[in-house]
């Protein structure tokens, strides 16, 4: 028998699936090497970030495990998109459990290297 503890890090394992609700990402700290995620990334979600100025499709929330990203900064990026077209600026810290945490973002424009 399971205990709840390790029936929610195997939940989260369905959730955090490429292939279910989740994407592949790179994860590109302010300091050190860039290493591969997976990511759950709610794209233009709140009319607050509109108020803001900010266009629907500029901001988002990007949802990480804590055992691939245990203290994600400000600043710091996630690439993603299905071609790596999307470079999204972490901003604040919205919600964190003892598995995951929450942070709001901004897309930036990304040119592709050639």
């Amino acid at each position: 028998m399971v205990t709840f503890r390790e029936q929610l890090e195997l939940d989260l394992e369905v959730v955090f699936n490429p292939d279910e609700f989740a994407e592949n990402a790179v994860y590109q700290p302010l300091t050190g090497d860039s290493k591969p995620v997976v990511v759950i990334i709610e794209r233009g979600n709140s009319l607050q970030d509109m108020a803001r100025g900010n266009m629907p499709a500029s901001v988002g929330t990007v949802k990480m495990k804590k055992s691939e990203i245990s203290t994600p900064k400000t600043h710091e990026k996630i690439i993603a998109g299905s071609s790596g077209d999307e470079e999204w600026e972490l901003l604040d810290e919205i919600s964190s459990d003892f598995l995951t945490i929450s942070m709001s973002a901004v897309k930036n424009t990304r040119t592709r290297k050639h």
